[in-house]
């Protein structure tokens, strides 16, 4: 700042201010310093002290103009105010337990498995909603053209009065649906086949849709879908290991894993026994489209659902045969079972044909390789014959005759619990079929 000579050096901060309201600086522009007036207080300065409020009271009287600056240099002096310390007499943040607490449950939330009721822990220590891994699990794997086979397993085994449901949706965005109850026969593990039909909710072919396994615990499995291998531990037994017996689980297990001349096994054969009316009609109707999607014949009538129980033991008597042949002769039974089919086209059958049946067997070129008589091979090339003609999906290799054994399985389930129903009621097994339809 420049200061011109002859000018009284300017003050500055409150010596300033008093002078300014006691006219200290000199008389006004056109004004003699005869008749200098005291500056009258602005309306600002004497509401300086007022905290809040919309209206301006009058001018302070003269003696509360002098202790204006001083409490304005005392107003200075204490602005801003000290931070409080961090000391032990501090108040806490009443915010902190809460916010700490909403981030741990997230951070739980995040790190357990999608689709599990883990998600919402409900029950105490060790209870189901507390696990860090599903209980249950689901796969799906191909079955004929757009149908599925949905292997499940239940980490554990099924607890005395669970009930376990496969659910389905068509695409993600669309709600679950009950698709049928899983008949575990005391097993932990098994295999369904779900025909490939059009369904109610959207015409979707069970191989496009979405599966999982609900247990009446509330446990719920991760979703699955054809071509994604199952997630989680303890899953590498769904499908079975060599020389198991889960690969078609539960009463189906018993059935093609212990099934004797095509029979049911003492396992699966105790637990249709043990079930009341109600659970019998639920599986034969969770059942009857498989059925009807897999075997050619149409069940019009007693003789028909006699031919067809027995065309379907005789299947799992064949494929039980064949299977010790080849385990005895050390080869593999998909092998077996394409030569049978390679006898079959040297004697004119066609595999598109619908009624192939064989009427003049060759020279039997491959029973000499296998170690096998004429009897005894022409006995298997009638067999395999009468499979394919039973079956509607294509047997060609190991793969489809596994494929094939799961679904008589399921097709000598189906007519197990229908004999049973039948006998409860006092009804032949065609009326009951036909009540229930």
């Amino acid at each position: 700042m420049v200061q011109m000579k002859g000018m009284p050096r300017p003050a500055v901060g409150p010596p300033a201010a008093d002078q300014l309201l006691r006219g200290g600086f000199g008389p006004a522009a056109g004004q003699s310093s005869g008749s200098l007036p005291v500056a009258a207080p602005s309306k600002l300065d004497a509401a300086a002290d007022k905290p809040s409020g919309l209206s301006i009271e009058p001018p302070l009287p003269d003696d509360a103009q002098v202790a204006l600056p001083a409490k304005r240099n005392q107003f200075a002096e204490t602005w801003p105010p000290p931070k409080r310390s961090a000391s032990s007499g501090s108040q806490p943040n009443p915010f902190a337990s809460p916010v700490l607490g909403a981030a741990r449950r997230w951070v739980e939330r995040a790190r357990r498995p999608r689709g599990t009721a883990a998600e919402e822990p409900t029950g105490g220590e060790g209870s189901p909603a507390l696990r860090s891994e599903p209980r249950l699990h689901a796969a799906v794997k191909p079955f004929g053209k757009d149908g599925a086979r949905l292997g499940w397993q239940c980490a554990g085994g099924v607890g005395n009065g669970e009930r376990l449901f496969l659910d389905s949706r068509p695409s993600d965005g669309q709600d679950w649906m009950r698709h049928s109850e899983v008949q575990t026969g005391g097993k932990a593990t098994g295999v369904l086949v779900v025909k490939a039909s059009t369904m109610a909710d959207g015409g979707v072919a069970p191989a496009r849709r979405a599966w999982r396994l609900r247990s009446s615990t509330g446990d719920v499995s991760l979703p699955a879908r054809l071509g994604e291998k199952p997630g989680g531990k303890g899953t590498s037994g769904i499908w079975g290991r060599k020389g198991g017996s889960a690969e078609s689980g539960g009463a189906a297990s018993a059935a093609s894993g212990g099934a004797t001349g095509g029979t049911l096994g003492e396992s699966a054969a105790a637990a249709i026994t043990s079930l009341d009316e109600q659970r019998l009609q639920e599986m034969i109707l969770a059942r009857r489209g498989e059925v009807d999607f897999l075997l050619r014949i149409e069940m019009n009538s007693s003789a028909d659902v006699v031919a067809a129980r027995e065309s379907v033991a005789a299947a799992l008597a064949f494929d039980e045969e064949i299977d010790q042949i080849s385990s005895s002769r050390g080869v593999i039974k998909g092998k077996l079972f394409q030569a049978l089919l390679e006898e079959l086209r040297a004697a004119g059958a066609g595999h598109a044909q619908l009624d192939n049946s064989v009427k003049h067997l060759g020279g039997f070129m491959f029973a000499q390789e296998f170690g096998l008589n004429l009897a005894l091979w022409a006995a298997l090339t009638m067999k395999a014959d009468a499979l394919r003609n039973l079956v509607r999906i294509k047997v060609a290799d190991d793969n489809d005759l596994k494929t094939a054994r799961s679904g008589l399985a399921l097709c000598a389930e189906f007519f197990a619990a229908l004999a049973r129903l039948a006998e409860l009621r006092g009804m032949a097994e065609f009326d009951v079929l036909q009540k229930l339809s």
